[in-house]
């Protein structure tokens, strides 16, 4: 049988007082014999009846003493445990409502000490679990948006063409190819979430500059940022930019971020990439026009699927994965990542430890484009 953690507690108390009064009883039966003994003999008096008198009072007065006390510090130990113990239950009806669907509830944060902290740190969770259901829900509408026009679309050609209602062509075939490959995208998408997933586990990590891969991610773009068209403008921190890290990883990293900021970019805007050195390693930033992020959904950029632009328009995007990748890749690196946004400017960060020790410190900047 388990005892509830209030019976246990108080179980606690009160061997601590037994043991309290075994010691005291020992103490006793042992020193005040001994004292005893000595002032009988300082006063020649004879000690035996004396003795055992003394000794059978002090055991009557020590018996009731012990049940007095541990009448008293059970029922001021029973007050005080559940005291302390009401915030723990409150918090356990919490959870137990929180797990059956009812997010609205949040554990009282009353005093301070762990109590208070555990009931804060619960509180955060909940918030935070909320927020992703809602994320969660958006997910489901995107995905099952992003499958089901493309699959409609196809569905369309082809029982045109079978019906007859629609010739043969190749703008058809063509068309049907085009959602074909919409779905191929989505595919190829979720499988490179996958992968991030297990990045942790295929890393090959060696020495890395930063920079040339940000040049090159740059160039894989070139033709779509001059046809958009953007300006891309490069920062580059003298001796910034050396990592120990995986090659092909990081160019996904840098490929997705522009790819982001040339999706959310105006026409005629700019596309601000710099690498600068951080506390114990390298800090990229990639910033954009384009209206900025709401407040409210800068935490959730990173969310698989989310989308700050709620219209799930082809023309903004795809399903919200390609953040989602950035921050499972950087994050197996060992690095973090994180979104800002101000005066109509987007700015998407990621770090990564540098290594700096394992290699030359090169302080000639790369030339901005």
């Amino acid at each position: 049988m388990r005892f509830s953690l209030f019976w246990r507690l108080l179980a606690v108390n009160l061997l601590t007082i037994a043991l309290v009064a075994s010691v005291t009883w020992i103490a006793l039966e042992h020193f005040a014999a001994v004292y005893f003994a000595r002032l009988m003999d300082e006063y020649h008096v004879a000690p035996d009846d004396a003795h055992q008198m003394f000794l059978d009072t002090i055991r009557r007065c020590f018996v009731w003493a012990t049940l007095i006390a541990v009448v008293v510090a059970g029922v001021v130990g029973y007050a005080a445990t559940r005291t302390v113990l009401r915030p723990l239950r409150r918090m356990a009806v919490v959870a137990r409502a929180f797990a059956e669907g009812d997010h609205g509830l949040r554990a009282q944060e009353r005093g301070g000490g762990e109590v208070a902290g555990l009931a804060a740190a619960f509180n955060e969770m909940a918030d935070r679990l909320q927020q992703l259901q809602v994320v969660r829900r958006t997910t489901v509408l995107n995905l099952a948006h992003e499958l089901r026009t493309p699959l409609t679309n196809v569905r369309g050609y082809l029982e045109a063409l079978v019906d007859g209602v629609m010739p043969p062509s190749l703008a058809t075939f063509r068309s049907l190819q085009d959602e074909v490959m919409r779905l191929i995208a989505l595919s190829e998408d979720l499988l490179k979430l996958a992968q991030a997933d297990a990045a942790r586990r295929t890393l090959r990590l060696q020495p890395v500059d930063l920079r040339v891969l940000a040049t090159e991610a740059i160039s894989l773009f070139s033709v779509r940022l001059e046809a958009k068209p953007l300006t891309v403008r490069t920062a580059y921190g003298a001796g910034a930019g050396l990592v120990q890290a995986d090659p092909e990883k990081l160019t996904q990293v840098f490929a997705n971020l522009i790819e982001n900021a040339l999706q959310y970019s105006p026409v005629g805007g700019t596309v601000r990439l710099t690498i600068e050195s951080d506390a114990g390693g390298c800090r990229v930033t990639v910033a954009n026009d384009g209206g900025g992020v709401a407040p409210e959904d800068l935490p959730f950029l990173f969310e698989r699927f989310f989308r700050a632009e709620k219209s799930r328009s082809r023309e903004h995007g795809g399903v919200g994965i390609g953040l989602a990748i950035v921050k499972e890749l950087v994050e197996a690196h060992g690095g973090r990542v994180g979104a800002e946004s101000s005066d109509g400017e987007t700015r998407i960060w990621f770090s990564v430890p540098s290594g700096a020790d394992l290699y030359p410190i090169v302080t000639e900047p790369l030339s901005g484009r």
